[in-house]
């Protein structure tokens, strides 16, 4: 009976610790998919103007920061969003520094076809890329690899891409209103293109700046028919 016990008792001691353990070494499994080289990519820097668009775009107040995650907070928070909401005064789902270290994070993460293993993998891989970035990255950085990776709809990828085909300018050139019209657009690309639907992307962009709004360079031909047939969106409402 005391030979039992003492085997329980180890069997025991052993299951707190795969436990405790297991946050720890599910970071690092998902840190293991991701290609070394993703770590080290460079992006463009973006102006101060864009970087606190993106942020208040985000949720963010005042000058945009990364709060430090690591497995156990993060899976604290995942667990408690409404608890944490209440504490941080933030968005239920996530405060906006974690919201700017997901989204950094996901610039790292190849997609779930190249990760292989399905979307199981590829969560985990986002929730590792997720910590990495809060503990490795300053908030402009992230701010940088999200503007310059997001989609912008027309087959623009990154801001610099996005601002020559909608306004012809480079982005040091983009005052705010020209600044908040492209950065609304990556949260649902099919519905608030500037050519396409531009005016449900002022109005998106009216909740950061206040304008007037630039003149956008002519859409190509049938672009806006196209466009709304492949997103199965409403007719365009160019101006």
């Amino acid at each position: 009976m005391r030979h039992l016990a003492k085997v329980l008792g180890v069997l025991f001691l052993v299951s707190l610790c795969a436990v405790a353990l297991a946050p720890l070494f599910l970071y690092h499994e998902g840190l293991s998919h991701i290609p070394r080289g993703n770590f080290e990519a460079e992006v463009p820097a973006v102006s101060e103007v864009v970087r606190s668009l993106v942020w208040a775009e985000l949720g963010g107040e005042g000058a945009p920061v990364l709060e430090p995650l690591n497995p156990y907070s993060y899976f604290s928070i995942a667990l408690n969003p409404i608890e944490h909401a209440e504490a941080s005064g933030s968005p239920i789902h996530m405060a906006s520094p974690h919201r700017l270290a997901a989204r950094a994070g996901r610039t790292l993460v190849p997609s779930a076809p190249e990760l292989g293993g399905g979307m199981g993998r590829w969560h985990l891989t986002n929730v590792a890329a997720t910590i990495w970035v809060s503990r490795n990255w300053s908030a402009s950085r992230a701010i940088d690899h999200v503007a310059g990776t997001d989609y912008y709809g027309h087959g623009f990828v990154g801001l610099p891409a996005a601002s020559a085909g909608y306004f012809g300018l480079e982005p040091t050139q983009l005052s705010p209103p020209h600044a908040a019209m492209l950065v609304v657009i990556p949260k649902r690309p099919g519905r608030f293109s500037p050519w396409c639907f531009y005016h449900a992307n002022i109005e998106q962009a009216s909740r950061l700046v206040v304008g007037p709004w630039p003149e956008l360079k002519p859409a190509p031909p049938d672009t806006c028919r196209s466009f709304a047939a492949a997103q199965q969106e409403p007719t365009a409402d160019a101006p």
